[in-house]
């Protein structure tokens, strides 16, 4: 799983130096929030990936990191939807704004149940490692053929 996002967001900075002068255009701002999304959204399953690489760390560690991971993720969707909703696309409201926070609460119950050592949390995280990757491939398609 870390490898997966450690490559996608090698092959993002490739797309994004290839349609350097699309992103950087006033009228194409929503090429660069997007393109900060998937980043953000890849590197969160990079630290998912590289936390359960540890041999011996515990579920309290796990758990503490999951929260904190998840506070971050909130803060930086708070400022990215208000930077993205003057260039929201129509029909993307709801990729752009309710997945995110479902992916975030799906974050907080997998960080409350590591603490608590329960056996969903681990299927949460490998679920939402899912959901982030394929988000970011959905917008790093976007991106692409745009």
């Amino acid at each position: 799983m870390a490898e997966v996002a450690a490559t996608l967001s090698g092959l993002l900075f490739v797309a994004l130096s290839l349609k350097l002068n699309a992103v950087s255009k006033e009228e194409r701002r929503w090429m660069l929030l997007v393109s900060q999304r998937s980043f953000f959204d890849l590197m969160a399953v990079l630290l998912l990936g590289l936390c359960f690489l540890v041999p011996v760390i515990s579920h309290q560690l796990i758990g503490w990191g999951l929260l904190w991971l998840s506070v971050m993720r909130a803060i930086w969707h708070v400022n990215h939807w208000r930077s993205y909703h003057d260039v929201a696309l129509p029909g993307t409201r709801v990729m752009e704004y309710i997945v995110p926070m479902i992916t975030t609460l799906m974050l907080v119950l997998a960080g409350a149940g590591m603490l608590l050592a329960k056996p969903f949390a681990l299927h949460l995280v490998y679920l939402m490692a899912v959901v982030l990757l394929f988000a970011a491939c959905r917008n790093a398609w976007r991106l692409l053929v745009r």
